[in-house]
């Protein structure tokens, strides 16, 4: 086929050459396909004709040719691509056939080819009834999308039911149907899906009736193989009346069926699809089919015994069974919790499966939504009776648990995979099955079962190689205790204090250390409440600092127990201090210094003033005695990268100690500010240097700028005055040797903070021309904007917070504004968010300045004048919302608002109306009523010249000023 044309009707091909041709090419080409010695390049000719084809309307006439007239007929594997092509055309290009003759031949078609390969002598009996499932398929989307296809069980009912040959075709179309109504995948529109579900309700009485009619004359397996199928589909869509289930002989041969071996996995999924259709409605005793499907059930028990004996070999029938008692377990559980004898049996059966050495750990997951809705419906009947009636069977789920949370003798040597795998499943076990137990044997009884385990472990030993033998199940006890620590009471007096003790006594081992500590974490609330405990296990947890293994989460815990008893810990910071500074001289990682020094700052920031300054120089001296030496060494020289990178960490560890010791917290600002101005009198001649003498590199420079002095700054406030122009001056010359944005960031938060005092006004203008003469120079260098994204977008975050709050420190300077105009428009071409949005913020404040601010200043004629004229370029980049800035900020102003807007926008009547649409919508509607802006959106709607759009800006401007000046209106 030379091409495929775009839209053809079903069987109007130009002559059946064409058709035959191409339906050869089809088989040639899917011959192809499947040669697993065949060329890459005829490989994807092949495919991209066969997919060229599916997605044309020629692949109509052109499969069902190939499957209905081709001579020679093609190869069962072909034929078999043939149907899926065909099921799929319809399922998802059924709207193709525009014609009702077109769809009523389709159908045609699809009957007779059902019909002619039913009838036909086949070799491979396996191979047809393929075929004729996807043939069905076919045939029941056809069904499905077919509007004026009103009857199609009671039409393939006779077509197919008469003859006793072609009654699998029936059940098989039976089977099949239900499941294509309920497939969300067929394109139908939902008028269509009430129609379908309608239609398989009304149907469903004759459907059961047809099915006992088949049941009579199937005595073949494969007939009662089909029935099964059949009669489980139409469970699965929810449509048979389940007051004729319990006497429905389908009912029976499924049961019976488990007998056979050929009928055992069908009959099984009928049972299970059986049992969750029948207890939809509820277990209640009045629901008696449901009762007799749980008795019957019931009687399957030896073969779950076989699977979980060995018996059975793992595999899909083994998957199967356990599947179905879960599901039944899963079904009765309402019954069960209420002591209903045969659902308590289906408990038992359960618990089994969880128990048995020979299930996976796929299934035990399995059973975790059974477990948690028994122990949900337990605890919800709050009835002690009900409770001590499943105490033995969730203290037996918990030791099984436990056991199979063990790892295995060999987990050193384990796959990735296969340890990930076992990783996950612990994680969804103490996530959702051991606190399911909790439920019912609560947080405290879980905790005393999981103690009683440990008792009886034995001690764990040393082998002769220097093996630590028996931890496994006690690491496994720890995990379980681990994930209890939400549910365990913070009164807890009598198994903790003895438990956590007694871990500090255990031997190094990496697993193990590491649960216990992790257990610590865990019951760091805990030991707030505890405080004799702390000594022990802070002791011990310091000790596991100084090993490689496991010092990060022994780290991680000290910061989780000091979090939460800092103030205890801190009124013995002495001792405490001693200890992390020997900690801290030992082999740690940087990442562990830093997380110590973090637990160590907290507990500062929680002392008494005097206290916590004497504390923090404790911490800070040896740090900066280190970073004297290394700056001594990098002087004379004799430093190296090695010693860099050592300054570095050491930097990182002032800056974990500082940001720990700062809380935003209001009752903590005093404390924060005496310890923040103590830090700087004491480390700023150092960081400075430190300034000086790494100037060249930035990861320093980052480290004290946007670490050290961002939380130094922050923690002291106002009283940072003394070190103003000092850190100005040293900001300046860092930034005059490297364009580092860090020492813009530093400039910012001064800004910010002090520009609006007057006195520091002669201080503040110097440096921000200094600063600024620098960034122009920088950025007018060859890509300058391109190379420095991060100096645009501090540099315009500075002018913005002086324009903020005190203009005319800005606008004052012709010439630096001139300069500001021209580097944003600049800027706002960089590919870097931030920037551009810096950039914006300055051009906000700047519009507002151009036309009058709140303080009644306002702008010089020419400054008025060269703001208007730049803003026509900036006019693409305006948003809505800062023109609704300038609204606002008009509105308090005798102006004409329209016109000043359409002069430095310079858009016409039409766009400037649009942008008036969205400006009206981010007004508050306590500021201009949904009904005042309905009304000015109809006038803009209506506006034809920039006049009328004036009056309508006037009208705004007045309900807006009215409103604002409202009581209460803010």
């Amino acid at each position: 086929m030379a091409s495929l044309r775009p839209r053809v009707e079903f069987g109007s091909l130009p002559d059946s050459q064409s058709v035959e041709v191409a339906a050869a090419g089809l088989v040639a080409r899917f011959a192809d396909m499947t040669n697993p010695h065949v060329v890459p390049d005829v490989l994807k000719a092949a495919t991209t004709w066969l997919g060229a084809l599916q997605a044309s309307t020629e692949a109509w006439p052109v499969l069902t040719y190939a499957l209905a007239e081709l001579a020679p007929p093609p190869p069962p594997a072909a034929l078999l691509f043939c149907a899926q092509m065909l099921a799929n055309k319809v399922q998802y290009a059924y709207h193709e056939l525009g014609a009702v003759e077109a769809r009523s031949s389709l159908r045609t078609k699809v009957m007779e080819l059902l019909g002619r390969y039913a009838e036909a002598e086949w070799e491979d009996v396996e191979t047809r009834n393929k075929l004729v499932e996807r043939l069905c398929i076919a045939l029941a989307n056809v069904a499905v999308q077919m509007i004026e296809w009103t009857t199609p069980i009671a039409d393939v009912v006779a077509g197919f039911g008469e003859s006793p040959a072609l009654s699998f075709v029936l059940l098989r179309f039976l089977a099949v149907f239900p499941e294509q109504v309920k497939d969300g995948r067929n394109p139908v529109i939902f008028n269509r899906k009430i129609q379908l579900a309608n239609y398989l309700e009304a149907a469903s009485e004759d459907v059961l009736n047809l099915l006992h009619q088949f049941l009579n004359m199937a005595s073949e397996p494969d007939a009662q193989m089909a029935l099964l199928v059949a009669f489980r589909s139409w469970l699965t869509a929810g449509e048979l009346p389940r007051d004729r289930l319990l006497t429905s002989p389908l009912v029976e041969l499924a049961f019976e069926a488990t007998n056979r071996p050929e009928l055992f996995e069908a009959a099984l999924a009928t049972l299970a699809e059986l049992v969750k259709y029948t207890t939809e409605t509820g277990t209640e005793p009045g629901n008696e089919v449901a009762l007799a499907v749980l008795d019957n059930s019931l009687a399957l028990s030896p073969a779950l015994a076989g699977v979980l004996n060995g018996d059975i070999e793992p595999g899909p029938l083994a998957e199967a069974i356990i599947r179905f008692f879960i599901d039944v377990g899963e079904s009765y559980v309402v019954l069960a919790a209420r002591g209903h004898e045969p659902a308590l049996a289906a408990v038992e059966m359960v618990l089994a499966i969880n128990c048995a050495s020979t299930t996976s750990l796929q299934h035990v997951e399995a059973t975790i939504m059974f477990w948690y809705l028994l122990a949900e419906e337990v605890n919800q009947l709050q009835s002690a009776k009900h409770t001590a009636a499943f105490a033995k069977t969730f203290q037996s789920l918990l030791a099984s648990l436990v056991e199979r949370a063990a790892y295995g003798p060999n987990a050193d040597n384990e796959s990735d995979e296969a340890l990930f795998d076992f990783i996950t499943f612990r994680t969804r076990l103490g996530s959702q099955m051991l606190r399911d137990i909790c439920l019912v044997l609560s947080g405290h009884g879980v905790l005393a079962e999981l103690c009683s385990i440990l008792h009886g472990l034995p001690e764990v030993y040393h082998d002769e190689a220097g093996r630590l033998v028996g931890w496994q199940p006690i690491e496994a006890l720890l995990f379980g205790i681990n994930a209890l620590a939400s549910e365990v009471s913070a009164e807890e007096n009598e198994l903790l204090p003895g438990l956590l003790e007694w871990l500090t006594s255990l031997p190094l081992h990496e697993r193990l250390s590491t649960s216990i500590l992790i257990v610590f974490s865990s019951y760091a609330r805990w030991l707030k409440y505890h405080p004799e405990q702390l000594g022990t296990i802070v002791e011990y947890t310091v000790e596991l600092v100084s090993q490689p293994m496991v010092q990060e989460v022994a780290a991680t815990t000290l910061k989780c127990i000091c979090d939460d008893s800092a103030v205890y810990l801190g009124a013995n910071f002495e001792q405490l201090g001693q200890m992390f500074l020997d900690a801290l001289d030992g082999e740690c990682s940087h990442l562990t210094r830093a997380e110590l020094l973090r637990a160590c700052g907290f507990v500062i920031s929680e002392m008494e003033v005097e206290k916590a300054v004497a504390a923090m120089a404790q911490m800070y001296e040896p740090i900066s005695e280190r970073i004297v030496a290394l700056c001594e060494s990098l002087s004379a020289g004799s430093g190296s990268d090695q010693s860099v990178s050592q300054l570095q960490e050491l930097l990182a560890l002032v800056h974990s100690l500082v940001q720990a010791c700062y809380v935003p917290d209001e009752n903590y600002v005093h404390i924060v500010q005496t310890l923040g101005i103590a830090f700087m009198r004491g480390t700023w001649g150092l960081m400075s240097a430190v300034l000086e003498l790494c100037s060249e590199v930035e990861t320093v420079c980052e480290t004290i700028c946007g670490g050290v002095l961002k939380y130094a700054i922050k923690a002291t406030g106002v009283e940072f005055l003394e070190f103003l122009e000092p850190i100005l001056e040293a900001m300046l010359e860092g930034y005059r040797a490297q364009p580092f944005s860090c020492y813009l960031y530093v400039v910012y938060m001064l800004m910010a903070r002090f520009c609006a005092a007057s006195e520091l006004e002669e201080l503040i203008t110097s440096k921000l021309s200094a600063f600024s003469v620098i960034t122009f120079e920088r950025l007018q260098q060859e890509n300058g904007f391109v190379m420095h994204p991060e100096v645009v977008m501090e540099y315009f975050e500075i002018v913005v917070a002086i324009l903020r709050r005190v203009p005319r420190l800005v606008v004052a300077d012709s010439e630096l504004l001139r300069t500001l105009l021209d580097c944003g428009l600049v800027g706002l071409k960089v590919d870097h968010v931030p920037a551009c949005r810096a950039v914006l913020a300055f051009v906000d404040h700047i519009v507002v300045c151009a036309l009058g601010t709140n303080k009644g200043e306002k702008l010089s004629g020419e400054l008025h004048e060269l703001v208007l004229r730049t803003l026509d370029e900036y006019g693409p980049s305006i948003s809505s919302a800062l023109v609704l800035t300038v609204v606002h900020k008009l509105a308090d102003l005798e102006t004409e608002i329209a016109a000043v807007l359409l002069s430095f926008l310079q858009l016409d009547v039409v766009k400037f109306c649009t942008w008036m649409y969205d400006v009206l919508d981010l007004i508050p509607d306590s500021l201009v009523t949904p009904q005042n802006k309905h009304e000015l959106m109809e006038h803009l709607a209506k506006s034809q010249s920039r006049a009328e759009v004036s009056v309508i800006m006037k009208e705004l401007a007045v309900l807006y000023r009215m409103r604002a000046e409202a009581p209460g209106a803010r």
